[in-house]
């Protein structure tokens, strides 16, 4: 006969046999829900973070091509800055050399010759205004009035033309600028194109 005892056990084994069972069931319920959950979480987070890796490397090659292009733009400001400093200087050089030539007989020459062939331009002009520097006048004012001939002359003093001259012919309404300051003004795109391809 089964002692109480003995049915205490058995009930007991019956009540542990069936409360593992229901764990494992339960176990595996939960392995087989969230198992697949937290496998599914955690490709979400390797994804997220693999979006983060690859946004930060955008990141910095965006920033990377930022520095360069803002150094690239700087260091062509810097060139074109001193292209003109160095143009502004070899401007200034000549107009010196242009205040020294003046001094030369060669340039009294090239001045007699060029007023020479303006005049020949000038023949049915009466009136004219000659405009020459100050040092120019006392040189060249008697072989100006001989080459006129009988053309009314009046002389003007400007001496920022540097040297040359300068005609105004009113009646005709012409302006012809022979003056040294003029001809480097015009040269100056060639002398920016020569600078350029020296500076290549």
């Amino acid at each position: 006969m089964i002692t109480i005892e003995e049915k205490l056990n058995l009930f007991t084994k019956l009540i542990y046999d069936r409360i593992e069972k229901e764990n494992e069931n339960l176990l595996k319920k939960f392995n087989l829900e969230y198992g697949n959950l937290i496998a599914q979480k955690k490709e979400e987070f390797e994804k997220e973070a693999k979006q983060l890796r690859d946004e930060s490397e955008k990141n910095i090659m965006k920033q990377k091509l930022q520095i360069i292009s803002k150094a690239k733009v700087e260091e062509k400001k810097i060139i074109l800055e001193k292209r003109k400093e160095i143009f502004d200087e070899l401007i200034k050089n000549v107009m010196e050399y242009c205040i020294k030539f003046t001094d030369s007989d060669e340039y009294k020459n090239m001045f007699l010759r060029d007023f020479k062939g303006v005049l020949e331009e000038l023949k049915d002009a009466k009136n004219i205004e000659v405009i020459l520097t100050s040092k120019d006048i006392e040189r060249f004012k008697q072989d100006i009035i001989n080459i006129c001939g009988d053309k009314k002359v009046e002389f003007l003093l400007d001496d920022n033309i540097t040297g040359g001259f300068i005609i105004n012919y009113k009646e005709g309404n012409m302006r012809i600028d022979m003056s040294m300051a003029s001809r480097v003004i015009n040269s100056r795109e060639i002398i920016g194109e020569k600078l350029f391809e020296v500076l290549q």
